[in-house]
């Protein structure tokens, strides 16, 4: 049946200025071959049957659009605006039969066409980047994925035919996306992409600034993403050393010393004592700068809060300032013999911000036993959102019949950015048979998983096993607060899954 398909496809005509969707006769011949190959063989079932009567009925449909769009490009030209709507519905019928290229052209001549009639910048062009955007997602084409993300960030920022939250939308969207190429494209080029996704939580933070007052909610969401792009640099600079060092280009070099070229060194612990330890040194002070441009700009929100007296609010960031010291103090790394991979033992000076949030939300009127409720679990950091409210926090409850308690379901945005949550899943990310596993552990008093025991495994392979199980020892946790104190020791069971 495939050779006499591929006998039977003709080449598909050029047309001056577009790349043709009309191709007279060709669906005529594509339901003769595709039907004349089905009947020659000589065990057809009832399935393929079917399968034919849908293809027909598809070919059908396509013919009836190629005779629309012909004709109109007849009567109006190559290019007028009335081709718009038959030419997306002939896409998506191809995609029906399986044609991803000739939707591919059919998207791009719509492109082409909105250009030339609406403007550069014109939001209708949105849909067919999209659609293009999906196809090369399927397709695993990620430097045109990130092509197209590119030329959707420069929409949603240039464009008028959107307001300013759908603009913001759009360019969010974005953004969740471009983190998700960091394990799909070239490893060479994961410093530009989140210096990127940097640059562009500035540009939405500009944006709100020119168009919502200082106390609007989607101000406050715009500023937080953009100390959450600061921490997402720190988290890449522990992540790994070459991306490290990619990050902080210039800075590894004014932090080394210059060499005693006459100095003789027996140890490791000689050389660290000159030049320092590259992940004790370097990176961490790189670590540090970026955390505390986390803090400064959430520390800013502290202050808005204050001066508006809204207590609530103010309580509720300091758990996010406890998040930022908690976050810089064990992502460090600890050097030798510590018999720490990372961090310290305990929260450290993080608890004086935890104490000060409980305390101001009792002083807002929040009676302790719905304090508990809300904070009685710990919380996967640093948190994709902001949230100014106590109602905004999931209850935390105990499973039934059961000493533990569940977590949120949890799936990182990259293996480069572990403890950071997708929050944009890829529709085939989501499938059912996507590599995950339930692990039942406990939360030290560093909010450091430990103890993990997996209790369920779905879909995945030996290694995929291990990378689960050790993406559970990157994550970080703001521990749990019950009666204004830190609690410890407790089993708390979360699924993990593997983005694909």
């Amino acid at each position: 049946m495939h050779s006499m398909f591929f006998l039977c496809k003709p080449p598909a005509p050029v047309v001056p200025g577009l790349r043709a969707s009309i191709r007279p006769g060709l669906f005529m011949i594509m339901a003769y071959c595709f039907v004349g190959a089905a009947l020659g063989q000589s065990q057809a079932t009832t399935d393929t049957d079917e399968s034919i009567e849908t293809t027909v009925a598809l070919l059908d449909e396509a013919g009836r659009y190629e005779q629309q769009i012909s004709a109109l490009q007849r009567e109006a030209g190559f290019y007028d605006l009335q081709l718009i709507e038959p030419m997306r519905a002939l896409a998506q019928v191809y995609l029906k039969l399986g044609d991803t290229e000739a939707a591919r052209d059919s998207f791009e001549q719509q492109l082409q066409i909105q250009r030339i009639n609406l403007g550069l910048h014109s939001a209708e062009q949105i849909s067919a980047v999209n659609s293009l955007l999906d196809l090369d997602v399927n397709q695993n084409r990620w430097q045109q994925v990130y092509n197209n993300l590119a030329h959707l960030d420069w929409l949603y920022a240039r464009t008028d035919g959107l307001d300013t939250e759908g603009r913001l939308q759009g360019m969010r969207d974005v953004a969740q996306q471009r983190l998700l190429l960091t394990d799909r494209i070239d490893p060479a080029h994961r410093a530009r992409l989140l210096r990127e996704h940097e640059a562009a939580s500035k540009k939405r933070l500009e944006l709100a600034r020119e168009h919502y007052p200082a106390d609007s909610e989607s101000l406050l969401v715009s500023e937080y993403e953009a100390a959450l792009a600061d921490l997402m640099i720190a988290l890449a600079i522990y992540a790994e050393a070459d991306l490290a060092e990619e990050l902080m280009t210039g800075q590894a070099n004014r932090l080394r010393p210059p060499p005693d070229l006459n100095q003789e060194f027996t140890s490791v612990a000689e050389l660290e004592a000159v030049y320092g330890a590259r992940m004790n040194t370097v990176s961490n002070q790189g670590m540090r700068e970026y955390v505390s441009r986390y803090y400064s700009r959430v520390e800013r929100l502290l202050e808005r809060f204050a001066d508006q007296g809204d207590t609530e609010a103010e309580a509720m960031t300091q758990f996010y300032l406890g998040d930022a010291v908690l976050i810089r103090q064990q992502y460090e790394r600890t050097g030798r013999n510590t018999g720490q991979a990372r961090g310290t033992l305990n929260v450290g000076p993080a608890a004086s911000h935890y104490r000060d949030g409980w305390n101001l939300l009792l002083e807002a009127g929040i009676d302790p036993s719905t304090l508990d409720q809300h904070l009685g679990c710990p919380s996967l950091i640093p948190l994709a959102e902001f949230h100014s409210r106590l109602d905004n926090v999931p209850l935390c409850a105990p499973l039934t019949g059961d000493a533990s308690f569940q977590l949120p379901d949890y799936q990182p945005v990259s293996e480069v950015l572990p403890s950071v949550i997708n929050t944009a899943v890829a529709s085939s990310d989501t499938e059912s048979n996507a590599p995950s596993v339930l692990l039942e552990f406990e939360i030290g008093a560093n909010g450091q998983a430990t103890r993990e025991t997996i209790i369920e495994i779905s879909s995945a392979t030996r290694a995929q096993r291990s990378q689960l199980n050790d993406l559970l020892e990157e994550l970080q946790f703001r521990p749990a607060l019950r009666d204004g104190r830190l609690v410890s020791g407790e089993t708390y069971r979360m699924k993990i899954t593997l983005t694909q």
